[in-house]
């Protein structure tokens, strides 16, 4: 069709790498070119401007780099003319009919897909009016091409592999196996601390104050990640993200991935999953936080859902329950002072649903741990002394060194057997003597690589050593004994509950977790 007048043409190729014919720029992108080229060459009314090139971006949406520069050129009338191979390269969603019925038509621009016999200035073209039908196709072909690459990237989160882009906070992408996870030290020193002040009976907003007046830098500015509204609390610490920091099952060692997801294929917009619908594989990386302080720190979670901002400082916050109906006992504050109610019986109270258990909070505090200590006055101190010891980390380490050191003694030992054993097999001619050096070869490696085992698990072992002289576990036992320091974490591993009747009887249900 000539038209008389000169187009100043924009061409615009897209390759991404879901597509059945991707193979790499040279080839594929190459042919888009040459095809275009070829077709301007005996077309009289065009004038090639410039071209636009998205390698290795979906066609499910148009946040492209060049497809973006394209629209700033269109509105600049640098061009006004866009040809593409086919319609699929301008894009495979349901906004590209918009772009090549309204949006074009409206700048003046002329939109040609050569293969899809379209052109938008030439209404004799049949692709003209089959936009929308293209259109629903390379949707399908889209929506069908991303449950491929979905399945294959579930296939790999079940093995384990991380495919996330960018590491938890704590961990970094080991730069050996993209897929692995290792502890970053600095940011992982900020989850410990994270963990061991919530568990202490910390305030998640105290916890973001502390890290605050510490001068830590959130997860986004650490990892140099541009994200955030850039309000004036952007930077500060948000409770929402040390909760999810403190929820994550990622810090004890386990691969939890899939707890968001796209509301739809050609929507980056993410959504909170079902817990049931995560990916989570258990031991697959280092672990920052002991599986026996997450613990610790879920109960604490279970223990506050019931509670409201006005209870956070009450040290038995969300341990007590009504015998009677099973349900949650509140705590309301009045002129500084709290009572305790029956959730049950404050919500429903004009049903006669239960009755209302009232009673003063520091009644009730005083009570139970003038219980507590009087249980463990009858614990026995050195017992506690040596179960502190059993149970303490830097203890339980040295343990494991102590008992690798012997089983590498132990192989260190049995190499001259295995030795012999494989000379005698020589000697009687059941193996060859190619075979009997090879094997030599192998027990003297692994031999010396079993000293040098030694050699660092001693230094380890030592080191740990004087990291624990100065722990005082006569003091700690003491402590715990007297219960001269409650706090929530302690309470944690002995109360599982308290139940308190409608004629006030208090009843403490114990957990006698370790070291009790």
């Amino acid at each position: 069709m000539n038209t008389g007048k000169k187009f100043k043409v924009g061409i615009y190729l897209r390759l991404s790498r879901e597509d059945d014919d991707y193979k790499e720029e040279s080839a594929s992108i190459t042919n888009q070119r040459d095809y275009i080229m070829n077709y301007l060459r005996i077309n009289d009314d065009f004038i090639f401007v410039d071209e636009y090139v998205d390698d290795g971006f979906s066609g499910g949406d148009f946040e492209r780099p060049d497809f973006k520069r394209l629209m700033v050129d269109i509105e600049y009338k640098k061009i006004d003319c866009v040809i593409v191979k086919d319609q699929s390269r301008l894009g495979r969603n349901d906004l590209v009919p918009y772009y090549i019925r309204q949006y074009f038509p409206l700048k003046r621009v002329r939109f040609i897909a050569i293969n899809s016999d379209i052109d938008t200035f030439d209404e004799s073209k049949a692709g003209n009016k089959m936009v929308g039908f293209y259109s629903a196709m390379n949707a399908h072909y889209c929506i069908d091409t991303s449950e491929k690459v979905k399945s294959t990237i579930y296939t790999k989160k079940r093995e384990g592999k991380h495919l996330g882009g960018i590491a938890p906070y704590g961990y970094k992408k080991d730069p050996n196996d993209k897929y692995k996870l290792i502890i970053d030290d600095e940011s992982a020193k900020v989850v410990r601390t994270m963990f061991e002040m919530f568990a202490q009976g910390n305030s998640l907003q105290m916890i973001a104050r502390h890290l605050d007046n510490e001068n830590i830098p959130i997860p986004s500015i650490y990892k140099n990640l541009n994200r955030g509204n850039k309000s004036s609390m952007y930077g500060h610490w948000q409770t929402r993200t040390i909760d999810e920091i403190l929820k994550n099952e990622m810090y004890i060692g386990n691969m939890c991935q899939c707890r968001r997801k796209r509301v739809a294929v050609n929507v980056k917009h993410l959504v909170r999953t079902p817990k049931e619908n995560w990916i989570i594989v258990e031991n697959t990386h280092e672990p920052i936080i002991d599986k026996e302080t997450f613990d610790i720190v879920q109960n604490i979670y279970s223990k506050n859902s019931h509670m409201t901002k006005n209870t956070s400082n009450y040290l038995l916050k969300g341990f007590i329950y009504c015998k009677e109906c099973g349900h949650t006992i509140g705590i309301n504050t009045t002129h500084g002072k709290g009572y305790l109610v029956c959730n049950y019986y404050r919500k429903y109270s004009k049903y006669n649903a239960c009755t209302s258990h009232h009673m003063k909070y520091d009644d009730l505090e005083k009570s139970v741990l003038k219980e507590l200590k009087s249980f463990f006055k009858k614990c026995v101190s050195k017992k506690m002394v040596d179960n502190l010891k059993k149970n303490d980390k830097i203890e339980k380490k040295i343990r494991e060194l102590e008992k690798e050191l012997s089983r590498l003694e132990i192989e260190i030992n049995d190499a001259q057997r295995k030795d012999n054993e494989a000379y005698t097999d020589k000697m009687n001619g059941i193996i060859t003597l190619e075979t009997y050096l090879n094997i030599r070869n192998t027990i003297i490696e692994n031999k010396e690589l079993n000293k040098k085992k030694i050699e660092e698990n001693k230094l380890k072992i030592e080191e740990l050593k004087n990291n624990g002289l100065n722990k005082d576990f006569e003091k700690i036992a003491e402590d715990y004994l007297s219960l001269k320091k409650p706090n929530r974490k302690i309470l944690s591993n002995i109360i599982d509950r308290i139940l308190l009747d409608e004629n006030l009887n208090i009843e403490i249900y114990y957990k006698f977790r370790k070291p009790f």
